[in-house]
């Protein structure tokens, strides 16, 4: 694996200076857009270093296992110094949390307006047959999109919850927890909402393809005009989920 080095502050250092500037970043994640920023409890009692040992600045890491029956606090190792750290989740930005509101919203009101649909162009016995479809596809729809809903807030109580055990155990020459880099916001809305343009038409309404599939490709395309490689991933899965869930339309309902 490469070695690449970040500037790191000295351990020594007061740990309040961390309301001066935020977590440093690699050039290619969306933290370098958030600098400087001020951190609010309970961050401010340490520095957050991104995405690289807090002490000698390498990436360059093994994953540690925790044994059975215990608690595992550092779930790091650096390759270089031999440092056990902890590392906790970036927290989501005010544009992937809007994203991921509004996607859990359209995929439930999706599979409800399905089933509605669904319910209004059959009758008879028909109707009373596909009963049980629609109410299944209407309770996937709505678990998908509460967990979509909840997401956000799930990844702000992982990080509050990994900070508590930090203050709760630490020791004063225990190196600060790392902030783990996340992708820039135009790579995460790409690759999101390409994920869902493939999946959710298996959950809820086979339209939100068409929704999805073209955010996915904008947000691609703006992702790689950003310089963002990663972008294309989202590109990629935008059209084939527009175009594979197009032909299925055409063919199941209008061939």
């Amino acid at each position: 694996m490469e070695d690449k080095r970040l500037p790191t502050p000295g351990i020594a250092e007061s740990a309040f200076a961390v309301t001066e500037q935020g977590p440093t970043s690699l050039p290619d994640t969306a933290m370098t857009a958030h600098l400087p920023r001020t951190v609010c409890a309970p961050d401010a009692a340490h520095r957050l270093v991104a995405g690289a040992c807090p002490r000698c600045g390498s990436t360059a890491f093994k994953q540690l296992k925790a044994k059975r029956g215990t608690t595992l606090t550092n779930d790091r190792e650096c390759k270089d110094c031999g440092t056990h750290y902890m590392t906790i989740p970036a927290p989501v930005s005010s544009a992937v949390r809007t994203a991921m509101q509004f996607s859990g919203v359209m995929v439930i009101l999706g599979g409800i307006l399905a089933a509605l649909l669904q319910l209004a162009l059959t009758s008879g016995s028909a109707g009373v047959g596909g009963g049980s479809f629609r109410l299944y596809g209407v309770i996937f729809s709505v678990m998908a999109g509460m967990s979509l809903l909840r997401m956000p807030q799930q990844t702000q109580e992982l990080r509050e919850k990994r900070l508590k055990e930090y203050l709760a155990s630490a020791s004063p020459d225990s190196p600060p927890p790392v902030e783990l880099p996340r992708s820039p916001d135009v790579v995460f809305l790409s690759g999101l909402f390409g994920t869902l343009a493939l999946v959710v038409p298996l959950v809820s309404s086979l339209f939100l393809a068409l929704a999805f599939g073209p955010l996915a490709i904008v947000f691609g395309a703006v992702a790689l005009a950003q310089g963002h490689r990663k972008g294309l991933i989202g590109t990629i899965l935008g059209v084939v989920g527009l175009v594979g869930w197009g032909l299925l339309f055409v063919f199941v309902f209008l061939g």
